[in-house]
């Protein structure tokens, strides 16, 4: 190992794994860098994470969320901390992070792979999802939605719009709006209706 990376939740006070972290990576001669994704306060020297070895987000799913897509193009593993709550995509508490440090050197350690969703239009790549991607209305007016699986239409709806979510993002707008909770592991995803107007369709479990 050379170098790892840090991002941090943006109020949730991380101080205390943070340093554990400088104390951590100070003992064996490794750097501490901080990558650059979306609003933090600065901890530790800007960095890239394909310089890295490992990526530690302190914080909850919102964070890991942010360390995972930062650290997808490359594939450098990911390492949640959770930091004033419980978390999805949390591997571990604060109070164990130096324990799992040592754990991720020794080479102790599995990876999760998550799937996620690939959003395209007329045949070109928009965005890519670890949890939801949401087709919301706008305004006043119903969005018209048409699901197909492989070609074979399921429904058309109208209403409020529609969430599709893989396993780790069923448990977040998708449930809330009645859709099935999918075990992790699963090789699914759920398509969830919002308020439709008329009509009854099911979430979907594909």
């Amino acid at each position: 190992m050379e170098r790892v990376g840090v991002l941090v939740h943006p109020t949730r006070p991380v101080q205390h794994g943070v340093e554990i972290l400088q104390r951590w990576t100070e003992d064996r001669g490794l750097g501490l860098v901080q990558i650059a994704a979306g609003e933090q306060p600065h901890v530790a020297p800007s960095g890239e994470v394909s310089a890295c070895d490992l990526v530690t987000a302190l914080g909850g799913d919102g964070t890991i969320l942010k360390a995972l897509h930062a650290a997808a193009r490359t594939g450098t593993p990911v390492l949640g901390v959770a930091c004033g709550s419980l978390g999805v995509l949390t591997t571990l508490p604060e109070n164990e992070l130096r324990a799992a440090l040592d754990r991720f050197a020794a080479g102790d350690w599995l990876a999760r792979h998550l799937p996620a969703l690939d959003v395209g239009a007329a045949g070109t790549h928009v965005v890519w999802a670890i949890n939801d991607l949401v087709l919301a209305r706008r305004g006043g007016s119903q969005l018209v939605v048409e699901v197909c699986v492989d070609g074979e239409l399921y429904v058309r709806m109208a209403g409020d719009g529609i969430v599709v979510a893989t396993p780790v993002g069923s448990s977040a707008y998708s449930m809330a709006a009645g859709g099935s909770l999918l075990a992790a592991g699963t090789n699914a995803l759920v398509c969830t209706p919002l308020a439709m107007h008329g009509g009854c369709s099911p979430p979907l479990v594909v």
